[in-house]
């Protein structure tokens, strides 16, 4: 905590301290020397300092709104002004030695921001910006008074309004050392500091999600699942598994028994705490820190931008960024499968509260099941290896070969992901559009048709519904409601939402109670509960509301339209499978979707060659080629050409594998064993390749280099094989510098 006294000239006192934000995700972080000061705090004062080399810089905050959201813009601005004061104090002590040693106090006068009540977009974006903080300086005290432009002027992409409070505190140490009108010293101090537009604490933006709307409901923090919780959860379970401890596994089919093994043990486990807990008390509590989870992740995305910029060291910026991501998405997972299984296990009566300390348990436990069946469907593949290692304690390790595709594959999604997100900055701070196209101009009415076939209602209306979910959250200031089931149909039909609407709701987007959480009754299969799997019809993902089976129903209106959002798309951009549905018409629509999809990717691919200059053609039949249905049949995606390369494409529109089932899944698509995906490109590349004539006629190169492609819509694991027989790309990897490398 590094609590410890600092000097006060004001008071010509030294006052107790104690280090803020004391636990940061970066390692720039843990030098910084920003204290705050404890007893100030009780009288509503905020005062910070920071230590430099020469001195103590103060900033002092006296304005206490009694509005608890005012409370924290103010406590926002002035956070922003010590995180300023400790990136700039030392330049300020370097080139401006005339402040000799003595200690220097900013006061932030924030009362017209304080009482300003009117936030609303229209209102902010028509204050006057400033161009000047007004300042007075007494002795060694700097009055900075704010305006209220100053907070308009942070809902904007660029920092103009943190560069002016930046150059107001160069002005100020000026002052203080006798300066005041040194413009050509504050230009050499602003040439130091070399600010750009990314670097900024003040984090504004518009309100565009329904759940930043609600999030004034609810101020606590969100709780993680942490590696601490993970690291003795396997102690003894080998033994409840009927397995031998100490003992290794080898072979495919030793392994995979003793992995099935291990997931029932862990599911006994599960199933006894469960037995323990009230039912309700589970549900609302993951709910609830579910939603702060997803609070907490938008506001990292609105500061990651602001985060790279501000820190040196982007590698440890992006490993702990990822480290965070990975350790918010694990918890998301367990608790959404908590509540599918709590949902069906857990009793109505006479259960306890749910505590922490069972979240943790129950969490450690869940992930550990999924990691032990995703094994087991990697083993089975033989894309993993097979050997476990069990411990005299019971606990197990497996071979770790498959962590090396594993681990740079989902690295790099990250990456990408994450860069793709801090380039969408700009758009925090545009209002959403009203939308004025109609449902049936945005999605086809094939698509509407079939949806509403499927799920009893349609795209629009389930857009409508989340508008209807958010007005009563916010009238009952919750972000997590627990209603009546009667009480909620009767609010949709108070909005004009008709029975068969209401009952498509309730068929397909509430999670019910069912006898036993791993036994289902058609029209569901198994893998619409297997936790290790995604696009499952019996995940709280696409069933955001809960029925506790009394009567009641809790939800979080934010995660509804999160849901809302991620049903409607996937089916759109036929993400799901056919076997998801019910009806002939969405299946349909999916099959269709699929087919275009894959023929729209290959377009694209092709495009990025053209705009190189390479010589291209779509979907080139093996028989124009001279091949015989026996030695290569089908076409081959994009053939493109330049110089002497010849560059045979086969192009895949993939979906991104998000656990290590699915990842097993690709690889096992892409093998090159007989009939597999990659086989057949195989197939037709040893056919081009040992008939160049027949290519020289198509391109009228005399002597061609034929290289192999596998083109694949976004990072995929084959890139991180080395046996696949290919040469695999994303798409966004297909530069001029690549290609210009292929001769």
């Amino acid at each position: 905590m590094d609590d410890h006294s600092v000097y006060r000239p004001d008071r010509a006192s030294w006052e107790r301290v104690r280090k803020m934000n004391s636990k940061s995700h970066f390692k720039e972080d843990s030098g910084r020397n920003r204290y705050a000061a404890l007893l100030p705090v009780a009288r509503g004062v905020l005062e910070g300092v920071v230590e430099t080399a020469n001195r103590a810089w103060w900033i002092d905050c006296s304005t206490t709104p009694s509005d608890q959201n005012r409370r924290h813009l103010i406590y926002n601005v002035w956070e922003t002004a010590v995180n300023w004061i400790d990136r700039v104090g030392s330049v300020l002590d370097e080139l401006i030695p005339e402040l000799e040693t003595g200690n220097v106090i900013f006061r932030l006068d924030l009362s017209e921001i304080a009482k300003h009540e009117d936030w609303t977009v229209d209102a902010v974006t028509r204050i006057p910006t400033a161009t000047s903080i007004p300042i007075e300086v007494s002795n060694r005290i700097v009055s900075l008074r704010l305006p209220l432009a100053f907070v308009a002027m942070g809902y904007s992409p660029k920092n103009d309004a943190e560069r002016l409070l930046v150059k107001t505190f160069v002005h100020g140490a000026l002052a203080v050392a006798g300066l005041a009108n040194d413009e050509e010293r504050a230009a050499q101090i602003d040439h130091a500091l070399a600010l750009c537009d990314d670097d900024r604490f003040m984090h504004l933006s518009i309100t565009r999600e329904v759940r930043h709307y609600l999030q004034d409901f609810d101020h606590d923090a969100a709780e993680l699942l942490h590696d601490d919780d993970l690291a003795f959860g396997a102690i003894q379970i080998a033994q409840e598994a009927g397995l031998s401890a100490p003992s290794k596994i080898d072979t495919v089919e030793s392994s995979n028994f003793a992995l099935n093994q291990l997931v029932e043990a862990f599911w006994k486990r599960i199933e006894e705490r469960l037995h323990q807990i009230d039912r309700a008390s589970l549900i609302i509590a993951c709910i609830t820190n579910h939603e702060r989870m997803l609070l907490d992740l938008d506001r990292w995305q609105l500061t990651s931008r602001a985060v790279l910029s501000l820190h040196s060291d982007r590698g440890d910026v992006l490993k702990a960024t990822h480290a965070l991501k990975a350790k918010r998405d694990r918890t998301q997972i367990t608790h959404r499968i908590m509540m599918e299984m709590g949902v069906c296990t857990c009793p109505l009566k006479g259960g306890r509260s749910v505590a922490q300390s069972d979240i943790d348990y129950l969490g450690t436990q869940i992930l550990l099941l999924i990691r032990s069946a995703a094994q087991s469907d990697a083993v089975r593949a033989c894309c993993a290896d097979p050997s476990i290692q069990i411990s005299p304690f019971g606990d197990f390790t497996f071979g770790d070969n498959f962590m090396d595709v594993m681990l740079p594959y989902v690295t790099s999604h990250f990456e990408k992901s994450h860069m793709a997100e801090i380039q969408r900055y700009g758009d925090s701070f545009v209002p959403p559009r009203m939308g004025s196209k109609t449902q049936e101009e945005v999605f086809g009415r094939n698509f509407v048709e079939s949806f509403d076939g499927e799920f009893g209602i349609t795209p629009g209306r389930l857009a409508e519904l989340g508008m209807v979910l958010l007005e009563d959250a916010i009238k009952q200031n919750a972000t997590v409601l627990v209603r009546e089931s009667v009480s909620l149909t009767q609010t949709l039909n108070a909005a004009g939402f008709s029975q068969a609407e209401t009952e498509g709701v309730s068929r397909s987007f509430v999670l019910s109670p069912r006898d036993r959480w791993n036994t289902v009754q058609k029209p569901f299969r198994d893998k619409d509960w297997f936790p290790w799997r995604y696009r499952r019809r019996l995940s709280f993902m696409t069933r955001p509301f809960v029925d506790l089976g009394d009567g009641r129903v809790v939800y979080a209106p934010g995660f509804c339209v999160d849901s809302f959002r991620h049903s409607i798309m996937e089916c759109f951009t036929g993400a799901f499978d056919t076997g998801y549905f019910d009806t002939k018409g969405m299946k349909e629509y999916v099959g269709a979707v699929n087919a275009r999809r894959g023929l729209d990717f290959n377009k694209s691919v092709g495009a990025l060659f053209k705009a190189d200059g390479w010589d291209v053609r779509l979907e080139v039949g093996m028989p124009e080629l001279g091949a015989h249905r026996n030695d290569a049949s089908g076409d081959v995606d994009v053939f493109a050409w330049k110089g002497n390369v010849v560059c045979v494409c086969e192009c895949k529109e993939l979906l991104f594998a998000r656990n290590i089932s699915e990842v097993a899944d690709q690889l096992v698509r892409f093998r090159g064993l007989p009939g597999d995906d990659l086989d057949k490109h195989l197939r037709r590349v040893r056919f081009i390749q040992s008939h160049e004539k027949n290519v020289t006629r198509v391109t009228g190169i005399g002597a061609p280099k034929v290289v192999p492609l596998l083109v694949t819509s976004k990072v995929a694991p084959m890139q991180f094989t080395e046996t696949i027989g290919t040469r695999v790309l994303s798409a966004d990897e297909i530069t001029h510098s690549l290609l210009a490398n292929l001769a």
